[in-house]
């Protein structure tokens, strides 16, 4: 005698074909999408290492240009007090002299972390004492511990900062804030923090019309990045969640279809709609279980050896290989429960139909173009056309993100006419096919016809 969970087991064993189909492309479609998850996660982590070695932990910086103004102690008190202002370090600029060296870029900071994250600064600087950076240092033949000539004062040199990754060399100086400020003014400008950089922006305005406001998000740096970072993600998010949608849903419809083949002759046996639900539960669990844990293992190697050659191929922004673990199980534990309502759908199914009903679902219909379809795929085709057009002539060079989704569109449209398309091909060349090459050819070319229909999703899952 077998019990159920031993049935299950030899019918997986008689279908290993499909079983192992099913694994497989479980774990291709499990690997694949925690791989391109785990790029655009690193990709945007790095992304955020270099804005904030750039600017530090400011979101924008308010002030004066050099010579138009100064902020003073009552401006600089009602900044602080507004409620969206999280930190505040004002800064003062001079060109001074230091030793024969003219016109040198000097700053006046706080000892706060945060100029010092915008500057990259790690000692607390006293009133003789300055930081210089790499290039000043070359051109004074100085080192940390010498003593400098600044507007004719001496000044001990503590720090010497190294020139940035991308950014240009520079003659720069930094000093206490009290050395260059005047006693009625505060600073040409301040680095500032913010829970809402964009509405303090706004209310920066009303304050004083005069003062300039940079925002970090609005440099050209970080704008090209961010928005070259959103298309690529755009873009692998659709292709990803497409190709991986029609390859679990071609293959499990495949692997049932075949299933049903033994629930007909298990039910013409007299087993109840409970027992074929639960051969079905074993089956699939089975198969879900082995298809993850294959998938989560095969992404860590490909995360760590494939990945870095794949983006030096393609030519992609460079990103770390850490393999988030975190993210990683959500993206499993998330396909899992997506994989485990499609079988609960299936094994409802699979209980309410008669042996008979089985039987003539063997029957493939052929794929017929319905109306409001046909509607639907045009408006969505001029919709996409429009915006790829719109995109290409665009002379202000910000038309990226209609190109894409506008080629998406379009994409979509073309993928869903491919079987439609396969069909009639098929049916105008019957006639050619059956003069040519005889009755036997003929015949197997129109069996080719009813069989699209539900294998569609794996062709365009092999297209895409």
């Amino acid at each position: 005698m077998f019990n159920l969970k031993t049935i299950a087991w030899k019918l997986c064993k008689a279908a290993k074909v499909h079983v192992a189909t099913s694994i497989g492309i479980i774990m291709i479609a499990i690997c694949l999408v925690i791989t391109m998850a785990t790029y655009n996660f690193n990709a945007q982590k790095q992304l955020e290492q270099q804005i904030n070695a750039m600017y530090g932990e400011m979101d924008l910086l308010a002030g004066y240009n050099y010579g138009q103004g100064m902020i003073t102690p009552s401006l600089y008190e009602n900044i602080l007090s507004l409620p969206l202002v999280e930190r505040v370090s004002p800064i003062s600029l001079e060109m001074t002299q230091i030793n024969e060296l003219q016109s040198v870029y000097t700053l006046g900071v706080e000892n706060d972390d945060l100029v010092k994250s915008r500057y990259h600064f790690t000692q607390n600087i006293a009133r003789d004492e300055v930081v210089i950076s790499e290039l000043l240092a070359r051109t004074l033949n100085t080192a940390v511990g010498d003593t400098i000539m600044l507007n004719f004062e001496h000044y001990k040199v503590i720090e010497i900062l190294p020139t940035p990754t991308g950014a240009e060399p520079t003659n720069m100086a930094i000093v206490q804030n009290n050395a260059l400020k005047k006693a009625d003014e505060v600073g040409l400008f301040m680095l500032i923090e913010s829970s809402d950089p964009q509405q303090l922006a706004i209310q920066l305005t009303n304050i004083d019309e005069q003062l300039r406001i940079d925002l970090v998000d609005e440099y050209e740096f970080v704008k090209m990045n961010l928005q070259f970072l959103l298309v690529l993600t755009i873009i692998f998010s659709v292709f990803i969640i497409f190709i991986t949608g029609l390859l679990l849903l071609s293959t499990m419809q495949l692997l049932f279809v075949k299933l049903k083949e033994q629930f007909m002759i298990l039910r013409s046996l007299g087993a109840t709609a409970k027992q074929i639900a639960q051969l079905i539960k074993v089956q699939f669990t089975i198969i879900m279980v082995v298809g993850i844990v294959s998938g989560l293992g095969c992404s860590v190697l490909v995360v760590r050896f494939a990945l870095p050659k794949i983006v030096s191929l393609l030519r992609l922004p460079e990103a770390s290989t850490t393999y988030p673990l975190t993210m990683a199980l959500i993206v499993v534990g998330s396909m899992g429960l997506l994989l485990m309502m499609y079988s609960k759908w299936q094994v409802r199914k699979a209980i309410q139909i008669l042996p008979l009903q089985l039987t003539e679902q063997t029957v493939y219909q052929p794929v017929k173009l319905k109306t409001w379809r046909s509607i639907v795929v045009c408006i969505i085709f001029l919709v996409g056309a429009l915006l790829l057009l719109n995109g290409l002539l665009d002379a202000t060079g910000k038309g990226a993100l209609q190109i894409l989704i506008g080629s998406l569109l379009l994409t979509g449209v073309v993928l869903y006419f491919i079987p439609y398309c396969f069909q009639w091909f098929i049916t105008l060349t019957l006639q050619p096919i059956r003069k040519i090459f005889g009755k036997e050819a003929y015949l197997a070319f129109k069996q080719l016809i009813p069989q699209i229909n539900i294998n569609k999703k794996i062709i365009l899952s092999l297209i895409g």
